[in-house]
């Protein structure tokens, strides 16, 4: 099969039934399942199966695959208009547990897999129907009738979990460096270097002039304006304040963080080294970010760059404005915060835990 042509179509299919009923959307659904290969007919796509709880409750999944008579996966619906919520993770979850089956799909804006591990059940894979995503291909390969093995899927969410454990060691470590524990490693390595090759006194005098710091990369390249760049200095040396100006000196399509921060300092607006940085997706429509939970506790400035229009919205969110059980966090990276507002939202309206930044609008400045 060419499983990259079929999840295209999956993605069309998926779009084009957006606004549709729920019903319409489920039969939609039930017909890519058919296209991965599985058979309503011969009973391996169940819809509305009833499952007893108790003697008053019951459950009824939207889907279930069932392969020689076992369910294998369980699938619950959502219309892909509707933004898709931590309640409705529970609910598939809960299919999961009560049917016992490994693996789980919640469909709706994206296509999140979930499976059961040593950790419980989670999210592996939460990926948006666009053409042309090798993501898609991949799994949807391993979901198909032809290439589903009990074995392959399980190594595949192992693979995905090694994958999230590299990366939250990864983000871990980089924390730490960008850290004042990071800068006196860093120093203190510059420190037995020089000793190896100068006295001791010229190395005391060297570490004394210098100051140390480590930071992310600005990833962004910028071709830079030197005449607007001095336009930002004064006669003291300080920056200028309260200037508000459009120039070119910023890259075609957007600024950078470190660009933002810098057209704060020049209109005023101090906002410290760490503020949140979430430019508009790849598709213009989401500002996303993954901040840590621990900024709630501090004031919490919030730098949202429109592309679009060519201007930063800032915000200063006041310490403790925010508890954590108002907020929705990654249930991969439980440290750090689900974080999308929606472009064109007046609101500023986080799709993940409904709360509305529009009260906190410092101020927004063109570039």
């Amino acid at each position: 099969m060419d499983y990259n042509s079929i999840w295209n179509e999956i993605c069309f299919h998926i779009n084009r039934n957006r606004d549709s009923s729920e019903r319409d959307f489920q039969k939609a659904v039930e017909f890519l399942f058919e296209k991965l290969g599985w058979s309503a007919y011969k009973g391996e796509i169940v819809t509305g199966k009833i499952i007893p709880v108790g003697a008053a409750h019951s459950l009824k999944p939207d889907v279930i695959i069932n392969a020689d008579g076992k369910d294998i996966i369980v699938v619950e619906l959502k219309k892909p208009s509707v933004a898709l919520s931590d309640r409705n993770a529970d609910q598939l979850m809960s299919y999961m547990r009560q049917l016992k089956i490994d693996f789980g799909i919640l469909l709706g804006e994206t296509m999140q897999f979930y499976c059961e591990s040593n950790k419980g059940i989670v999210k592996i894979k939460d990926i948006p129907f666009t053409m042309r995503s090798d993501e898609g291909a991949e799994l949807i390969a391993l979901l198909s009738k032809d290439g589903y093995l009990f074995d392959a899927l399980n190594q595949y969410c192992a693979d995905r979990l090694c994958d999230m454990e590299d990366l939250q060691e990864t983000k871990r470590q980089i924390n730490m460096l960008c850290s004042e524990i990071g800068a006196s490693i860093v120093s203190g390595l510059l420190k037995d270097k020089l000793l190896k090759e100068l006295s001791a006194n010229v190395v005391s005098s060297i570490m004394d002039e210098i100051e140390i710091n480590v930071s992310l990369k600005n990833r962004a390249t910028s071709q830079r304006n030197p005449l607007c760049e001095s336009s930002l200095i004064g006669n003291d040396g300080a920056p200028n304040k309260f200037i508000t100006y459009k120039t070119n000196n910023f890259t075609d399509d957007s600024i950078s963080k470190r660009e933002a921060v810098s057209l704060c300092t020049a209109n005023g607006i101090n906002i410290g080294r760490s503020p949140t940085f979430a430019s508009l997706n790849k598709n213009g429509a989401t500002y996303w970010a993954n901040p840590s939970i621990s900024l709630l506790a501090n004031d919490w400035w919030l730098l949202l760059n429109d592309k679009k229009k060519k201007e930063v919205h800032i915000f200063l969110i006041p310490a403790n404005s925010i508890t954590k059980n108002q907020i929705v966090l990654r249930p991969d990276l439980p440290n750090l915060i689900d974080f999308q507002i929606k472009y064109g939202n007046n609101c500023f309206e986080c799709q993940r835990s409904k709360i509305k930044f529009a009260s906190w609008l410092v101020k927004t400045i063109p570039y």
